[in-house]
């Protein structure tokens, strides 16, 4: 936009009585009254934020100009389609989509019946030259694998989310095609719970794609995911929501070289600690962001372990999000790497600005649960200090010095926040915080949060006298 259009575009509400709408740089000084008197570029601005098919169901009737601007005009258009009507979903393709294929950009189908109607209407061809983005929620393999054919033809798409359905041989001919898409970007393929094989070779010697962005929400072993990456060496951010290791000894025999990686995220992740490292130790990147969530495998616990990880094989890395998801019985013991959790708040977590917090879950019918996690410190240290600061002042018997505020410094960031969340009664709760409360001794909790009005006046003092070092309290 050039600094007239600028200009322009600078209007300002004025708040008369009429409430209207004044441009700044209007050389008469004209007040514009009514819609109709904005120009064709501020609609076109309007329009952009606009689905495509309610905007032309909204206006195109309206009078001769919007049916001119909406017509006659090359404005891209958005196809949103999340309804399960039929009637619906066939008036949008045959008067609208079918109509402006060369202006449509992106194309959502949210609904399976959206999808199904769709493709039953409407072929994605060389005439959908603008194309760049396509979600699809609800596709068959068969469907699929000839969409993503014609997709390989349009010169300008970049973006592809699928969601999977029905019965499903085998990943392997999907990703192949996936990859041969010339100029994708972004990638998400998601599938059930259901394990269903990938025999992809290791890419060698081979045409690699251009993708940067790529989440895999199937069921995957870490073995087969490394083939996957061999065919992306341009990844940036990689996602992977259901990783498990393999029936069989992991073994990773050559070095996955991603120079452009940084960005990491294993959700629901259920590799075994030493799996996990051996990836990471052959992963050859520059990776600054880890999200890592995982449950049943007490060894994650394991604070000295992390800390050797993290400074031997990941030297760039600046944020580290950790969740770790303990099912927790009727009889809570602690074992080995429970009693270590303090080593969280050493030195090295705090000088990173990763800190500790715990989440229990006490629920009805279920098992009850314990969310060990580490996150990024959100609030600046320079708070932290001037906070410290200015409660030293206030009295004046204190010494201030800048050792005495780094000791308070230490002192703050160690402790560690405790989140209570129950939908227990009473009896149950009470019994739940007996089993469990060997666990405040091992940390020092100095912020509860929690929801007090599920706690009688006895269980809530019972439960604040085991812990010595609390000094604040948030009442969710």
């Amino acid at each position: 936009m050039n600094s007239g259009q600028q200009q322009f575009y600078n209007y300002e509400l004025n708040n008369t009585e009429n409430n209207l709408v004044q441009l700044n740089t209007n050389p008469n000084n004209k007040v514009i009254s009514c819609i109709e008197d904005l120009s064709n570029e501020i609609f076109y601005h309007i329009f952009d934020y606009l689905d495509g098919c309610q905007l032309y169901d909204s206006f195109v009737n309206l009078n001769t100009r919007f049916q001119n601007l909406l017509i006659y005009s090359s404005i891209p258009l958005k196809i949103n389609i999340d309804s399960k009507h039929e009637i619906i979903i066939e008036h949008y393709c045959k008067n609208i989509i079918n109509r402006n294929k060369s202006r449509i950009i992106s194309i959502h189908l949210l609904t399976t019946i959206a999808v199904k109607q769709f493709f039953k209407l409407i072929t994605i061809n060389s005439l959908f030259n603008r194309l760049q983005s396509l979600v699809i929620n609800g596709i068959v393999e068969y469907k699929l694998q000839l969409l993503l054919k014609q997709l390989s033809f349009l010169p300008q798409f970049y973006s592809l989310n699928i969601f999977l359905i029905g019965q499903l041989e085998s990943f392997d001919n999907i990703y192949q095609l996936i990859f041969h898409l010339p100029f994708l970007k972004y990638n998400s393929l998601s599938y059930g719970p259901w394990k269903i094989p990938i025999t992809l070779p290791f890419a060698r010697n081979q045409q690699f794609n251009s993708i940067e962005y790529l989440n895999i929400n199937i069921v995957i072993t870490l073995n087969k995911l490394i083939a996957i990456l061999s065919y992306t060496p341009k990844l940036c951010r990689l996602t992977c929501q259901q990783l498990y290791g393999s029936s069989q000894h992991t073994q990773i025999n050559e070095i996955i070289v991603l120079p452009y990686l940084t960005y990491i995220n294993f959700n629901r992740c259920r590799l075994q600690f030493s799996e996990l490292e051996l990836f990471i130790k052959k992963l050859n990147s520059q990776l600054k962001v880890l999200h890592f969530n995982t449950f049943d495998n007490i060894m994650y616990l394991d604070a000295n372990r992390w800390q050797r990880l993290i400074l031997q094989y990941l030297p760039y890395l600046q944020k580290f999000e950790f969740e770790y998801d303990e099912n927790i019985s009727h009889i809570f013991q602690l074992g080995q790497y429970h009693q270590q959790i303090n080593r969280f708040t050493s030195s090295f977590w705090l000088k990173q600005q990763w800190y500790l917090q715990l989440q229990i879950y006490a629920l009805p019918f279920s098992n009850n649960r314990i969310t060990y996690s580490i996150h990024s410190y959100r609030k600046k240290w320079y708070h932290v200090y001037e906070h410290i600061k200015n409660d030293i002042q206030q009295d004046k018997s204190i010494d201030i010095t800048s050792q005495n505020i780094r000791n308070s410094l230490i002192s703050y960031n160690r402790g560690v926040e405790l989140i209570v969340i129950n939908h227990c009664d009473f009896e149950q709760y009470q019994s739940f915080i007996e089993n469990i409360k060997s666990l405040f001794q091992l940390v020092q909790i100095t912020c509860l949060n929690i929801d007090l009005s599920y706690l009688s006046i006895d269980l809530f003092i019972n439960f604040i006298c085991n812990l010595p070092n609390l000094d604040s309290l948030i009442n969710m």
